[in-house]
């Protein structure tokens, strides 16, 4: 990597720091107007952390940073514009809530009671940024600790019921939403595999999202799963970013390894066939927090469902499900959501991506059908989850 890249990078950084530390550090909090402040500390928001996203997030030299480079310079850049992010969401609130409790008082109030009040408001935005921030950057920093560390195990048992009897003792073992990218490296992904073959498997799953946003990061992966021995096969669908990134440059690099790409086709398997298929079905790639309420697209391939076969169906959009129902489906697996990142104790459901989606964290029952949403082992954003860590869910068909 150019000595020019961290160069740039670093200054960059830098400069912001220095804005911060001279606004809300070095300036008297009656000093400055609250919105001159804002205006001052726009900057460095905008242009400097846009500068440094790019860098990150865009640029093709991005794929040759070195391990240490991701650990030091990558992940400390991320959880930082996090946390500026959200001390910035949280002041803009807190300022508006400010203004409008005031405003009655204001109105009746002198101009020196006002200039006193803009005093003391100036003075408790300025206490309050600093130790918004500094909560910030520990919750972050703690969240982005446990995001690489952490991996959950999930187990799930599957009833196979007399009809299916055959099926009894087979495992099969998800994973979702890797991201190989910027925040995501082969080792993250090197352990997340690891972690789900070391729980053998008849089948591995990876449903949607592999990439982030460039194929060529797969390629320090392709040994790795040139090397898979799963006794029934590993499968993979694509995920939106799978399709921002290039959907045919990943499935031509995928194909070089023993993961098969399911696009809108189904499978049997060796000794199973009348017994146990399995479809895959592409994303519709547009509209993230959209309840899609028909894969118009997809209906030709679920009415394929033999009567009496057990059908697994990958898609990377839990949205499915209400389709898959309707045409039988037993079990649907999907990811996307990564539970929003950040989950709310005693309640799988109070998670971000509930504001805006059906089907979100773990497993929901319809009908007698299941279907599963995987948290995922990537992040996007930033490399921060809260109460949310990564997972790789088992299921056991009993």
């Amino acid at each position: 990597m150019p000595l020019l890249f961290y160069l740039v990078l670093t200054a960059l950084f830098g400069l912001q720091v220095i804005v911060w530390w001279l606004v809300f550090f070095k300036t008297p909090a009656g000093g400055m107007s609250i919105s001159r402040r804002a205006l001052i500390v726009l900057i460095p928001v905008v242009v400097l952390n846009g500068s440094i996203l790019w860098i990150l997030f865009r640029s093709p030299s991005i794929f040759a940073l070195d391990l240490w480079a991701r650990k030091w310079v990558v992940f400390p850049v991320s959880i930082y514009f996090w946390s500026i992010l959200t001390t910035g969401l949280t002041l803009a609130a807190w300022s508006v809530v400010g203004i409008i409790y005031c405003l009655p008082k204001r109105i009746r109030t002198s101009r020196a009671e006002r200039q006193a009040m803009d005093h003391s408001r100036r003075e408790v935005l300025s206490q309050g940024a600093r130790a918004i921030f500094g909560l910030s950057l520990t919750v972050a920093g703690y969240s982005a600790y446990q995001a690489r560390t952490d991996i959950e195990v999930t187990r799930v048992d599957i009833p196979c019921g007399p009809a299916h009897s055959r099926l009894a003792g087979l495992s099969l073992v998800q994973l979702s939403d890797l991201h190989l990218g910027s925040l995501v490296g082969p080792n993250d992904v090197f352990h997340a595999l690891e972690t789900a073959l070391a729980l053998k498997p008849d089948i591995l799953v990876i449903t949607g999202d592999v990439v982030n946003h460039r194929p060529d990061f797969i390629k320090p992966c392709i040994p790795f799963l040139k090397e898979l021995k799963v006794p029934l096969g590993a499968y993979a669908v694509m995920g939106n970013h799978d399709f921002y990134a290039g959907v045919e440059e990943v499935c031509r690099l995928l194909a070089d390894t023993r993961v098969t790409v399911l696009r809108n086709r189904k499978v049997t398997f060796p000794g199973f066939e009348e017994q146990l298929e399995m479809m895959g079905v592409d994303d519709p790639v547009f509209g993230w927090a959209e309840n899609i309420r028909n894969f118009g697209w997809a209906s030709g391939l679920l009415q394929q469902k033999r009567p009496g076969v057990y059908t697994i169906l990958l898609s990377h959009r839990g949205k499915i499900f209400d389709l898959a129902v309707s045409h039988g489906i037993e079990l649907t697996l999907s990811g996307h959501t990564h539970a929003g990142q950040a989950v709310l104790p005693g309640n799988k459901e109070w998670n971000l991506s509930s504001l805006a989606l059906k089907y979100t964290n773990g497993i929901y029952r319809q009908d007698g059908r299941l279907l599963y949403v995987n948290r995922g082992i990537g992040f996007i954003v930033a490399p921060v989850r809260i109460n949310c860590p990564p997972e790789v869910t088992r299921f056991i068909f009993c």
